[in-house]
């Protein structure tokens, strides 16, 4: 499987860890702003490559957002435009999933 993990410090890098002792994952791209992030997850074979937003939600059969909880709200709707139609899956690692309630109901499951 192809996972996208869009946020690649402490908890996407440690999601990262047990996806490959697992074998869960095939391949990894990592999307993060952070050079320093994006080096270290490279160095110590996290990912495999790192990716830009939309390349890796092209390139993915799983996404997860491992950012903070108000970046994942804002990313999400630009996510699920991308992925309408497909068979894609997007989860995330945040702490307050109500705040995903709260967002507006306009993406059917």
């Amino acid at each position: 499987m192809k996972v996208a993990v869009v946020g690649i410090g402490l908890i996407g890098g440690s999601l990262m860890i047990d996806l490959r002792k697992r074998k869960f994952a095939g391949w990894i791209t990592g999307v993060d702003t952070n050079v320093q992030h994006q080096n270290i997850a490279l160095l110590c074979g996290l990912v495999d490559e790192i990716g830009n937003l939309e390349d890796a939600i092209d390139k993915s059969d799983l996404i997860v957002l491992a950012t903070p909880v108000n970046t994942n709200c804002s990313m999400l709707p630009v996510i699920l435009d991308r992925i309408e139609g497909t068979s894609k899956v997007v989860t995330d690692m945040g702490s307050a999933s109500y705040t995903h309630l709260k967002m507006p109901t306009i993406y059917s499951v």
